[in-house]
């Protein structure tokens, strides 16, 4: 299974939801240290292991996903065409949510290009940009943000792109992103944001439901 496009799939779905910040039982302003560097900030954000949220684009048109990731176990939610789609890698396994059958389809993968969003890797990026500007803070959905520029590779991208983001002060992890890409501009937030409340029966799937993506393949009739 492609999961570089089911990734895409997940970052262009539809609707728009608010936010107030980022929520782990902690004020916004708990463990902030005061003059923090951006590299300090972007340390952080490598630490994130456990997280859902809600993942939109505004630009060019209007889509949504929601998200939840525990190690390199994913879940990710969304409606298309008024379908329910899942994909679920449960740390051995990927699985395909067919709402139409009430199946989820199994192929194996190894988790490499996750589904989710890989924090680690985009800490990682932004602290190897030498060129990285950095072009000051704002409050974004109630979440104090360091702004940078800086080029990023995404999940299963060729190419990396100039990229504008909002960094959590107090996480390091990024809650908005701008950039532009053939489709023309893009904008994507992280909202809804809670750490460290994913639980495992979020990446379990019913035995009873499950087929091998092998079977799908060959249900496709063949004119």
């Amino acid at each position: 299974m492609n999961k570089a496009i089911l990734s895409i799939v997940f970052v262009l779905l539809l609707l728009s939801f608010g936010c107030t910040g980022i929520t782990d039982g902690k004020k916004d302003t708990d463990n902030k240290k005061a003059g923090e560097t951006i590299q300090e900030i972007l340390a952080k954000g490598k630490s994130i292991d456990n997280i859902e949220y809600e993942m939109t684009i505004t630009k060019p048109f209007a889509v949504t996903a929601k998200m939840y990731q525990k190690g390199i176990k994913y879940r990710g939610e969304a409606s298309i065409l008024g379908q329910t789609s899942i994909i679920i890698f449960d740390g051995t396994n990927a699985y395909t949510y067919d709402s139409t059958a009430d199946v989820y389809y199994k192929s194996p993968d190894t988790g490499t290009d996750s589904g989710g969003f890989d924090f680690k890797d985009f800490s990682a990026q932004a602290l190897a940009d030498t060129q990285m500007n950095e072009l000051g803070e704002e409050t974004i959905n109630g979440i104090n943000t360091k702004v940078i520029e800086f080029s990023y590779t995404g999940n299963g991208a060729d190419a990396s792109l100039k990229t504008k983001v909002w960094i959590s002060i107090q996480y390091g992890i990024p809650v908005k992103f701008q950039f532009e890409s053939k489709l023309g501009e893009v904008e994507m937030e992280f909202k809804n944001i809670k750490i460290g409340s994913v639980q495992d029966s979020m990446f379990e799937v019913p035995e009873d439901k499950v087929k091998d993506m092998d079977s799908l393949i060959q249900e496709i009739p063949v004119e």
